[in-house]
Formats: structure tokens, sequence, C-alpha cells
């Protein structure tokens, strides 16, 4: 349980201070500067007296999520506090870092406020249209799924039974390994020392769009709707801990290599290449989808030629055909 590993991991850290046998470091021992430690690197502040400590569960969930080149690295060979402190997110005192505490920890909010995804889907193309709203707070590994599957469940059809399955089909014209790359790759590389901005993935009937806090370290100078592209080439992560751990498992694409599968992914289906633009703070891409007939999906028989009409149907023809002759309005 959480309290065995805890404790597990103040013996382990004792261990290992006194194998290192640290000692008092000269002011004159190296002419090389400190560089200032990464915000996601450092150790959270408690709360209600309370620090972050691994969730055994979360833990075991990472590890068997790991690639299997992963696995030859030989990390399954270590036990939850070694694991952990090969990773890199533990503090000084066993307590989880910032970026143990986005991927290990029950609730994250608690300790980093805006490490949130707020989810909208809304009756329209405007923002003005009614939506709802969701918000996730877990885990980052939860905040990728969740999110997919929101845009997934809000964009799907269903689709007539055909003549081999009389099982109707859900489909939905996004691309869905695209998305996931992109929604990954928000949470990633978002500005976590913005406390007042959080993640959005906004569902339009014509557009998905994914909002990051923070502008990308390089190409900072964006034009207004440019392809994804822009960001296939090399880069500077600003968090680098954050993005390389979540690149270990099988949730996302490798790291470095997720922008380019979901450009390829948007193409294979016949969608458009995404589009980057920085707003107000925001890095926003908008993922559009697939090029279609709009006829797509629809069952011939269900035309108003063969509608059968009815005493009790003759409201429900009038609203449909008034739809038909005026869509949209």
């Amino acid at each position: 349980g959480e309290m065995t590993l805890r404790r597990h991991l103040a013996f382990f850290l004792k261990e290992r201070q006194e194998l290192q046998h640290p000692t008092a470091r000269s002011n004159h021992g190296s002419a090389r500067a400190l560089l200032p430690e990464p915000f996601l690197d450092g150790a959270c502040q408690s709360v209600e007296g309370r620090y972050p400590y691994p969730d055994p569960e979360l833990v075991a969930a990472y590890r068997s999520e790991l690639r299997p080149s992963s696995i030859e690295s030989s990390l399954t060979q270590l036990d939850d506090a070694e694991l952990l402190s090969h990773l890199g997110v533990l503090d000084a005192d066993g307590a989880l870092t910032r970026s143990g505490v986005l991927l290990f920890a029950n609730e994250p909010a608690k300790f980093i406020p805006s490490a949130v995804v707020q989810c909208a889907s809304y009756d329209g193309i405007e923002k003005s249209s009614r939506r709802e709203i969701v918000t996730y707070s877990g885990p980052v590994v939860e905040q990728i799924e969740h999110s997919l599957e929101f845009v997934r469940v809000r964009t799907s059809r269903l689709f007539s039974p055909t003549e081999g399955s009389a099982r109707s089909d859900a489909d939905t014209p996004f691309p869905l390994v695209c998305l996931r790359e992109v929604i990954a790759n928000a949470i990633a590389h978002r500005d976590y020392e913005d406390a007042n901005r959080v993640v959005h993935v906004r569902v339009f009937f014509d557009r998905v769009e994914i909002s990051s806090p923070g502008y990308p370290i390089v190409n900072s100078d964006i034009a207004e709707s440019s392809p994804l592209t822009v960001l296939t080439g090399p880069s500077v992560k600003r968090n680098l801990r954050l993005a390389r751990l979540l690149g270990l498992v099988r949730l996302v694409e490798g790291e470095g290599s997720g922008i380019p599968t979901g450009v390829r992914n948007a193409q294979s289906m016949g969608a458009p290449i995404p589009t980057i633009a920085l707003e107000g703070g925001f890095t926003v891409v908008t993922v559009l989808p697939r090029n279609e007939p709009t006829n797509i999906g629809l069952n011939d028989r269900y035309t108003f030629e063969t509608f059968v009409k009815g005493q009790s149907n003759q409201f429900a023809l009038a609203a449909a055909m008034r739809v038909g002759e005026t869509p949209g309005r």
C-alpha cells in the first residue's frame, strides 16, 4: 500500500545518501554556472500539511505500459522506489517532484491547481453556442485518455447496419491518432508555471481545437494558422522529463515522433493537415475532419419519397421537411 511504499522510499533514499558520502563543495570547485532547475523537477509545497507521495496502483499501471524497448533496459527489474528514483521524480525526502505528481499522484491539481484539462462540446461552430463542459484533473495519463474519449464519443456518428452485419457501427470523421498526439503534446509541453490557464479541448461541429498554455520555446513567431508541420523539426522542450517519461509508455508515440505521426494519420484519413496558431497566451492546434461526401453513411431507404404518412406522424413529417428545406437554421 501507500504507507509501505513511503517507508521503502525513506529507507532507499537514506541508503543512497550514505553510499554517496556527500561532502561540502568549495565555492571555487567549479567554474561551470549552475542552471536554474526546471520547474517540474522542483519539489511541491505541502498542502494541509501533506506532501505528495506516489500511489502504488499508478506506479504499477505505468510499469505495465512500458514499451518493450524500456523493458529491455531492465526498468522492470527495479522495485517501485528504485524505479521512481531512476525516473528522477523523487525529491531528497522521498516525496514526488512536480513531474512525479503529474504522473503518479491521484490528485495532481491539489499541488498544481492549473494541472487540469477542460473539455467542452459545442452545439454549433461558435463559442457562443450551447455547450457541455467536463473537467479532468487526474494524473496526466488519465487526462490524455479521458480527453480523447470525450472527443471520440461526441464526434461519433451511428451508421446503419450493413448487409453482412446486423450491428450499427459508430465512426468519427476526425483522425483520432492525430488528436491523441496533439492532446498529449498539449499536456506534456504546456507552461505549468502559468497558474491562471489550463489546457482546453473544444469540440465543434466542424473542428476540434486544443489550446495549451504558453508558446513554443522555438518557433514562437508562428504565423496565424500555420500548418502543424512547422513543429516537426528540432525542438527545445519546456518539460523535458515529463515528455520523456510519457514517451516511455505505449499510450503515445515515442519522444519526437508524435507530431509527425499525427500529421500522417490526418493525411491518411483524407483530413487536412492540422493548423497551429498563437492566441492570447495559448498555443492552439485545430484538427479538421476528413473530406467526405455529404451523404456518406446515410441509408438510401430513408427518404421522404418512401416515408409512410399517417395521422400520427404528420407533425414529425412537416418538421423533418422544414429542416431539409432550410438546413442549418
